[in-house]
């Protein structure tokens, strides 16, 4: 699914992933195919403070200056970009509608009825569909997942992108290029996870994403307002650094022994509870589910020295690290910008990236 892909054409070009998150642009192009998955480009820029507020970019030109640099460090040549929107402004909706209904009449009638699933005029929002399959409560219709953003949203990336000299050919949704992602690290267990439930939780700068899948299918999903940013503000202070100096000794694992021991407990525990509140609400949402079997910590807490083994004591859950980008060769110039110290934080560029390979 994508929010632009349908206005752009069938035939995928060879894509260059950009995750414009509130903090950081991080780049990310794959060739290949499926088991057999090379890295081909990667860099991780910083944003200015100003450049994203509440998952809006209010300054494209200076977002665009950060996506060129990306390019630069990355070597990347690529043309066409895939990027991501997330916030308050997405909708997704599981609706049912016939299943004689071809794409063309499903469009036709979403575009009619599109009032009772939007709380936004249809001329301010782009949307986008996919035909999941057969509906659970109705055999004569389809379940159908409907994806809308508030426009002004989509084409603010789309600006920065093409001030870039690029060309936006996917606009996704972060949770469905997160989604995407979590499949690699599935892929990745062995295979006596099917019929497991997992919990894969991405930390990012300010939002947690928690994916809950079952027998390697996502079921649930869920946002919440924390992320690493308080951790880097702590080293900031203690170390008397910038933001992006702060990052930097985080992402080098660059912290005294004292440091480690004071913050990075409790720091832990308060992962861990935001886990554990996703997942009591998946429990009470749930009828067939009140535990979870493992779970796979990912996103720039990862990066943390020991972070499993901690957040495994305060949940007394199987926990670890993923990868999404385990057994990938990198390269040279991939390498040289620490693709592999960084791969776990990279779940949504992953996912984004994934859309230019078919």
């Amino acid at each position: 699914m994508g929010l632009l892909s349908k206005f752009t054409g069938s035939d995928t070009p060879a894509l260059v992933a950009l995750d414009i998150s509130s903090s950081r642009v991080k780049l990310l192009e794959l060739s290949g195919n499926p088991g057999r998955y090379q890295i081909k480009a990667y860099a991780n820029e910083p944003l200015p403070p100003q450049a994203i507020s509440d998952h809006q970019i209010v300054e494209p030109e200076a977002v665009a200056q950060v996506i060129k640099r990306a390019m630069e460090r990355a070597d990347s040549k690529v043309k066409h970009a895939a990027v991501a929107v997330t916030g308050s402004n997405v909708i997704s909706k599981i609706i049912d509608m016939p299943a004689t209904l071809s794409p063309d009449e499903i469009e036709q009638q979403i575009g009619f009825e599109a009032d009772q699933y939007i709380p936004y005029p249809i001329d301010e929002v782009s949307l986008d569909f996919q035909i999941i399959g057969p509906s659970t409560h109705d055999p004569e219709m389809n379940s159908v997942l409907l994806a809308a953003c508030r426009r002004d949203n989509v084409d603010a990336r789309v600006a920065a992108v093409e001030m870039a000299g690029l060309k936006t050919h996917v606009v996704d949704v972060e949770a469905y290029a997160l989604q995407n992602a979590c499949q690699l690290l599935i892929d990745q267990l062995p295979p006596s996870v099917d019929e497991q439930t997992i919990a894969i939780a991405d930390f990012g700068a300010s939002i947690t994403s928690i994916n809950v899948l079952v027998d390697r299918e996502t079921i649930y999903t869920r946002e919440q307002n924390f992320g690493g940013k308080q951790l880097v503000e702590q080293i900031q202070r203690r170390y008397e650094l910038d933001p992006e100096q702060a990052y930097a000794k985080l992402r080098k694992g660059d912290l005294d022994e004292e440091f480690l021991r004071e913050v990075l407990p409790p720091f832990a525990e308060s992962m861990a509870q935001q886990i554990d509140r996703s997942l009591q609400f998946f429990f009470s949402a749930s009828t067939q589910h009140a535990s979870v079997d493992q779970v796979i910590l990912v996103g720039g807490c990862g990066l943390l020295p020991g972070i499993d083994d901690l957040v495994r004591g305060y949940l007394d859950i199987p926990t670890s690290v993923g990868n999404p980008l385990a057994g990938m060769q990198a390269s040279a110039s991939a390498r040289r910008n620490n693709i592999e110290s960084e791969s776990s934080a990279l779940m949504v560029a992953t996912g984004l990236a994934l859309r230019g390979l078919g």
